[in-house]
């Protein structure tokens, strides 16, 4: 897939404004879990070391955040961005929306510059 069109998809897969649930940074760690059908990203260099919020109201404890594997959207859309990202050693903005038990930021989008 041309990556002309690949980005337009992020794009429209992630609003453009930052919120209180998004954390942009470089990609230290990505952990696939199979057996749980679930990935966990870490990100370094973010404003203080931040941890994703997940939602305005909360904050999620820890610093990584996940997403479900088997997800089509997240794999067809979301996970490549991540890999691109990582590969370039790129500043990436995860979208996330509520917490994991209480610990995990939901990824539920990405922002990755430059479209």
């Amino acid at each position: 897939m041309p990556k002309r069109i690949l980005f337009a998809m992020a794009a429209i897969a992630a609003p453009l404004a930052v919120s209180a649930g998004d954390l942009t940074g470089r990609i230290s760690t990505i952990a696939p879990i199979l057996g749980q059908d679930q990935l966990y990203i870490r990100l370094t260099d973010t404003t203080n070391n931040a941890v994703p919020s997940g939602s305005p109201a909360g904050s999620c404890s820890n610093a990584f955040a996940i997403a479900e594997m088997g997800n089509t959207n997240f794999k067809n859309y979301i996970y490549p961005l991540i890999l691109m990202a990582q590969a370039a050693d790129a500043p990436i903005t995860l979208r996330t929306n509520g917490c994991l038990e209480g610990l995990y930021p939901i990824i539920v989008g990405v922002d990755y510059p430059p479209r």
